[in-house]
């Protein structure tokens, strides 16, 4: 059996240098990645940056369940309609805040006392949700498809049932009747409360302070 000759000093060095060159090779082909990522992130804005770091941080939230924490049960969804997760992003918060701010400035939110205000006037301001609603939508296209989704059950089944009703009464001068007027206001009353309910709703989807109780309702 043959002996195995040690390796010469030599012969040595030329293995250190070969594995060192290889070692090597890894390091720069690692430092090459690290430097693309870096450069990536820099040329980033901080507000990229932000948006990024934001959606991954999106949460989700079940439909049915947001109605219910807002006392909107009214509003009956379809089989596949209670199971609906949704994601808003940043264009259905400003979405919401753009509706959240129309109502409440409007009458729709406030008390009509017996002594002021306007049947009709009152009436006209519930309509024009219709409009508003529809003219935010379109502005902000497709992205708002999360947003629509509460929006559009709350238009259909809290303020059309009210609006269909009495701008009838109102076609065939019915508002000038006392106890017609007085209907309306008490009808009017039971609306304000829900729309109140989803001003609050959408001050939770803008992600704002709720002002819909600022002011002290009589």
């Amino acid at each position: 059996m043959p002996f195995l000759t040690p390796p010469t000093t030599g012969q040595l060095a030329h293995i250190r240098r070969r594995n060192t060159g290889c070692y090597t090779g890894i390091n720069v082909g690692i430092e090459r990645v690290l430097g693309k990522l870096a450069g990536k992130v820099a040329r980033m804005s901080l507000g990229q940056l932000f948006r990024n770091f934001k959606r991954q941080r999106v949460r989700t939230t079940n439909l049915c369940q947001l109605f219910r924490k807002f006392n909107l049960e009214k509003i009956n969804l379809s089989t596949s309609g209670v199971g609906v997760e949704l994601s808003f992003q940043e264009t259905d918060k400003d979405a919401a805040w753009e509706l959240y701010i129309e109502m409440l400035t409007r009458i729709i939110t406030k008390p009509l006392p017996a002594e002021v205000g306007d049947e009709k006037t009152a009436l006209d301001s519930v309509y024009s949700l219709f409009p508003t609603t529809r003219e935010i939508l379109r502005r902000h296209g497709r992205k708002t498809i999360e947003f629509s989704k509460v929006a559009i059950p709350v238009l259909n089944q809290v303020v059309r049932p009210f609006t269909a009703k009495w701008h009838r009464e109102s076609l065939s001068g019915a508002l000038a009747n006392t106890a017609k007027r007085e209907e309306f206001r008490e009808e009017l009353a039971v609306l304000q409360e829900e729309l109140r309910n989803y001003n609050r709703l959408l001050a939770d989807i803008a992600g704002v302070e709720d002002l819909t109780d600022l002011e002290q309702v009589e």
